[in-house]
């Protein structure tokens, strides 16, 4: 397995915060619908979750 550096996991990371902050304004846009789609919210909180897991993740090895 190939060791990633530092800076590399750094850019990662903020190339997922950026995705985490998309699929949050994706979410509040799909809530403030007045017929909300629920399957939809929850695929994307799913989203959001496995994302910030990821990003945990990467930011415990870069400690």
């Amino acid at each position: 397995m190939t060791e990633v550096s530092a800076p590399e996991l750094r850019s990662r990371v903020s190339v997922m915060l950026a995705a985490h902050q998309q699929l949050e304004e994706q979410l509040s846009h799909l809530q403030r619908k007045r017929h909300l789609d629920e399957s939809a919210v929850n695929t994307l909180k799913k989203q959001k979750l496995i994302l910030k897991d990821s990003i945990s993740k990467i930011e415990r090895v870069l400690l």
